[in-house]
């Protein structure tokens, strides 16, 4: 096992490292994080410093929702057009 690296305090993407959790099943720490929205979630250190995690998924939420809100010819990109529209 390697060398737990302390990140309470640590802020990343909006979001701030609490306290540590525990040890997940394949022995990496895990860390108690609190994200911009104001939700607390739990991750491994190595997602956070590898960039892997960016919020508790609200992020991921508004993403998406803003794809699904487009319009058909939004998602197309400038040159699409519609015949017998100019």
């Amino acid at each position: 096992m390697g060398k737990i690296i302390e990140m309470t305090g640590y802020k990343f993407n909006g979001c701030e490292v609490i306290s540590r959790n525990s040890l997940n099943d394949d022995k990496r720490a895990t860390w108690n994080c609190r994200c911009f929205c104001g939700n607390s979630f739990v991750t491994t250190g190595k997602s956070i410093r590898n960039g892997g995690v960016k919020s508790c998924g609200c992020l991921r939420q508004a993403v998406l929702n803003k794809q699904r809100n487009k319009k058909y010819t939004e998602k197309q990109g400038p040159d699409y057009t519609i015949f017998g529209e100019e």
